[in-house]
């Protein structure tokens, strides 16, 4: 497992990347800040890639973040400090499983974790804390800055229990 603080993925020139910076052989990802388990993905772009898709720049959903990437947002530049685990399907295994492909990986970490905003395969996921949860208009306009400042386009979106 490699960890990353988030600053080094989000302070990135904001162009899709053409090289991968980071292993490609670490398809499985966590966000969190600390023991706080915010969400648990799998990529084949390579994170900072994928990244750039949570926070809306392009992707799926170009100008929405993901419900992670606007987490990110509201709560920049704290979120800075959160660390990215970089894991191999290996890294992922239990001993029920003893290689599993990416996506199998993934869920295994998601059921392990139980991370705050994943909603599939997570029956029971923690709660995010308060401490994280947006506040209203005044986080909303700290949102857009903090948006603007990475010359991302914004577009509000509720988080669970705001």
């Amino acid at each position: 497992m490699i960890t990353i603080p988030l600053r080094e993925l989000v302070s990135v020139d904001w162009e899709e990347p053409d090289e991968k910076p980071w292993p490609e052989n670490r398809p499985v990802y966590v966000i969190r800040d600390g023991e706080t388990v915010f969400y648990v993905g799998r990529t084949s772009q390579g994170i900072s890639y994928r990244v750039g898709e949570h926070l809306g720049l392009w992707g799926r959903t170009p100008g929405a973040p993901s419900e992670v990437g606007r987490l990110i947002l509201e709560n920049m530049p704290e979120s800075g400090s959160w660390q990215v685990d970089l894991m191999t399907r290996r890294d992922c295994h239990d001993e029920y499983l003893r290689d599993p492909d990416a996506s199998t990986a993934e869920r295994a970490m998601i059921r392990k974790l139980r991370p705050c905003l994943n909603r599939q395969s997570n029956p029971n996921p923690s709660r995010l804390p308060d401490c994280y949860r947006p506040y209203a208009e005044e986080k909303d306009l700290a949102m857009q800055k903090a948006a603007r400042s990475l010359h991302i386009p914004y577009t509000r979106r509720r988080l669970p229990g705001a």
